[in-house]
């Protein structure tokens, strides 16, 4: 079990994580930030924005097939930049 410091620090980072992103996306993350990163959408956006055209044929929907989907298409673009797929 994580002690109250390192569940603070853990907060930290994905505040500063999301604050990064806001920036970088010009974006305000209006709902919790792991269910709006949820369907894959926003990081398909966000490797966009590193690398043009990285992530293409993502969508918006409801659907969770297709939140997988965009999700692949996510990972797709990060192995894409070279970054390795963590163990």
């Amino acid at each position: 079990m994580a002690n109250e410091s390192e569940v603070e620090l853990d907060k930290m980072e994905v505040d500063a994580v999301q604050e990064w992103m806001e920036i970088l996306l010009n974006y305000t993350f209006e709902l919790d930030f792991f269910e709006e990163l949820k369907s894959g959408v926003i990081l398909c956006e966000l490797l966009n924005r590193i690398k043009p055209g990285t992530c293409a044929k993502y969508v918006h929907s409801k659907y969770g097939y297709v939140h997988k989907r965009n999700i692949d298409i996510y990972l797709s673009g990060c192995r894409a930049l070279g970054i390795e797929k963590s163990k």
